[in-house]
């Protein structure tokens, strides 16, 4: 798994203490704004072992268990919001260790266990319906299965078997044969197995349970190498891989002896093991991606969580307010590097989705450089830059705050006399000079050009309010034009412009008023007229 484009915010806390020292819930010397959007309920009786994909065209897809009739189920996303089901197998108690993977084209399989007749099953999409297969192994085969598919779309399975301990390899030819390869017997291990491809070769993460360590198996010239990477007591469980662009694996486990979240990374080929939230009772079922950061998500002691790595210190966000036991967590990003989560939710045995957005950004106008990351001392007085966030509170005589959500961040407004200053809850888009004051707080002195209605004077251009972004809306958004995979973005949003109108430059300051289409997994903007894209330069 690759990691996209990385595009960060960073805002100074209001007070800065002088030594700026890791903190777990967020680290001080930058902090990534994604906001979460509420709970989506996807069904009322599905949810266990979700395994989630978001494919390019941005559309969501879920494989899991029905616990109410014991079949494997597959949804698809089809916005605005809704979802297609469809049963893929319900041939017995099916669908545990569900393993979702996407085709070059989009068609989505699945490996997971046949718990009655104790065996390994594949099912692909095909034009006509769902294909079904048994795959060949030792009796009771398929325990915490993975699966990944190769450049050519062929199909590749980690798993453990309950009655022959061990760690397995399954492939597919492309004539449709299976091989099958022993990667580790030495005791009863193989247990939350992790699969990931590198240049078609193997890499898997998974647990000891003889000797409670977590390890790491990869293929190389000569057969297969095994690598123990925490040998603490009762360490591995729950185990995530995820590579790199350079191929070196990153893994999110439990340790649960000490009810912690850890990840482990491995770095000129020596191994790194890190906490990543220390608070007891949390840390299950983790889901990790590197796609646009390196990001987990897992089950805290306080309900779901989502755990993101900022230049060596974790931040976290609970998104649960109290004490709500989830499960079975995936994550997956979007195409703006968005992270979106599936899991089980288990007081209500119901299958649910969070999914966040970029929240905030501060971006020079010359070009499309992120403005220096860092405490407060690191902006320069003077420099111009595209701010957005959300507005939550007055600071009265002082101005607005632009914050984060959790209050962990923010950047002070100061308007002229006679601007029209948003709702607490916008999301706002202003453009400015930067000040910074005594007290380590940045603040932003909005610039006369920036304005929604110039004969008001400057005012801060509101997008949508935040949590709400409804789709059909008219609003406006500025920012710097990106260039993306997709297209073109604006302000974090998707520029989408009819055929033969002109896209602005990459890299100019551009001010768009247009149509919100509020999707599933991403957000988009398209103007009225070619008179709706202003680009103020580069």
């Amino acid at each position: 798994m690759g990691r996209g484009r990385k595009i960060r915010w960073c805002a100074s806390f209001r007070a800065f203490a002088s030594t700026a020292a890791c903190a777990l819930i967020s680290a001080p010397h930058c902090h990534s704004g994604v906001v979460f959007r509420p709970a989506q309920t996807i069904a009322s009786d599905c949810g266990q072992y979700s395994s989630l994909k978001i494919d390019p065209a941005g559309l969501a897809h879920i494989a899991c268990r029905d616990h109410v009739r014991s079949d494997l189920v597959y949804f698809k996303s089809s916005p605005p919001g809704a979802w297609t089901r469809e049963t893929v197998d319900a041939d017995g108690d099916v669908g545990r260790f569900a393993s979702l993977a996407l085709t070059s084209d989009g068609r989505p399989v699945v490996a997971y266990l046949d718990f009655w007749n104790g065996r390994l099953k594949i099912a692909e999409r095909t034009t006509s319906g769902w294909s079904v297969e048994s795959v060949a192994g030792p009796p009771c085969s398929g325990w915490y299965c993975s699966l990944a598919l190769d450049s050519e779309d062929r199909p590749h399975i980690a798993f453990s078997a309950c009655a022959s301990p061990a760690l397995y390899f399954a492939s597919r030819a492309s004539s449709g044969a299976w091989t099958l390869e022993t990667v580790d017997s030495a005791g009863d291990v193989g247990l939350y197995a992790s699969l990931e491809l590198w240049d078609n070769n193997p890499r898997i993460s998974y647990y000891d349970r003889d000797r409670g360590h977590l390890k790491f198996a990869e293929r190389v010239a000569d057969g297969w190498s095994v690598t123990t990477v925490d040998d603490g007591d009762r360490v591995g469980l729950d185990t995530s891989l995820a590579l790199d662009e350079a191929g070196e694996p990153h893994i999110s486990y439990w340790d649960q002896k000490n009810g912690l979240l850890k990840y482990a990374f491995r770095e000129g080929g020596v191994w790194h093991v890190e906490t990543v939230d220390a608070e007891p009772y949390g840390g299950y079922e983790s889901s990790l991606s590197l796609s646009g950061g390196i990001r987990v998500s897992y089950e805290g002691a306080t309900g779901l969580r989502v755990a993101e790595r900022i230049d060596g210190c974790w931040r976290i966000w609970k998104l649960d307010d109290k004490s709500s036991a989830v499960g079975y967590t995936s994550l997956a990003v979007d195409r703006s590097d968005n992270p979106i989560i599936s899991y089980f939710r288990l007081s209500t045995q119901s299958l649910e989705m969070r999914s966040g957005w970029a929240e905030a950004s501060a971006r020079q106008l010359a070009g499309s450089n992120v403005v220096s990351p860092g405490v407060a001392r690191t902006y320069q007085n003077g420099q111009c830059a595209m701010v957005d966030g959300i507005i939550t509170s007055d600071g009265g005589h002082a101005g607005w705050w632009l914050e984060a959500t959790d209050r962990s961040a923010a950047l002070q407004i100061r308007a002229p006399v006679g601007c029209g200053l948003p709702a607490r809850g916008d999301l706002v888009k202003a453009l400015g000079m930067l000040e910074t004051a005594s007290d380590g707080s940045v603040r932003l002195q909005l610039c006369s050009f920036v304005s929604s209605a110039p004969a008001q004077g400057p005012k801060p251009l509101v997008v949508a309010r935040a949590h709400h972004l409804a789709d059909g809306l008219l609003c406006t958004v500025a920012g710097v034009v990106w260039v993306t995979k997709g297209g073109m973005e604006v302000g974090g949003m998707t520029l989408e412009l009819p055929t033969g109108w002109s896209a602005p430059p990459a890299g100019a300051f551009a001010i768009v008023t247009g149509i919100l289409r509020a999707g599933l997994s991403s957000t988009s903007i398209t103007p009225r007229s070619s008179g709706d894209v202003i680009a103020i330069g580069q």
